[in-house]
């Protein structure tokens, strides 16, 4: 097992805290993509942090389809129609600054249908005014 704190790290197995070659430089990091941008697009604050060393680790996955996620942080991903969630750890230059959560949408999301029409009024009862409806007279 290797250990390194701040320099290079001494081995591929082992714990690294700050090192380089942990990520990908944030000016790699997509701005869009098939499925948008990538996860740690929002994490970035560019230019100032596109030299900064970007990385996310997922901590869960959604709980339909089969989902990549690439270097860069941009995915790929198949799965039914929907809103599919999951979670990730960001790490800038090798140290975690939090947990965030990610959703990826497929198919036509739209607003729900609107409610079915209310039942037609009886034919017995098309005639009377409100006061008689509610006195029993039929």
């Amino acid at each position: 097992m290797s250990t390194s704190y701040g320099g290079n790290p001494t081995g591929i197995a082992g714990t690294h805290y700050g090192g380089p070659g942990l990520g990908v430089l944030g000016a790699d990091v997509p701005s869009s993509g098939a499925h948008g941008a990538a996860l740690l697009f929002n994490d970035i604050s560019l230019p100032a942090e596109a030299t900064d060393e970007f990385r996310a680790l997922i901590l869960t996955v959604p709980a339909a389809g089969a989902l990549f996620v690439y270097e860069d942080s941009s995915l790929s991903f198949s799965g039914p129609d929907g809103v599919h969630t999951g979670t990730y750890e960001g790490y800038k230059n090798g140290l975690s600054y939090g947990v965030a959560a990610y959703s990826i949408t497929l198919g036509n999301i739209g607003p729900p249908p609107p409610p079915p029409p209310p039942p037609p009024v009886s034919a017995s009862l098309a005639g009377l005014r409100p006061f008689e409806l509610l006195r029993g007279v039929t």
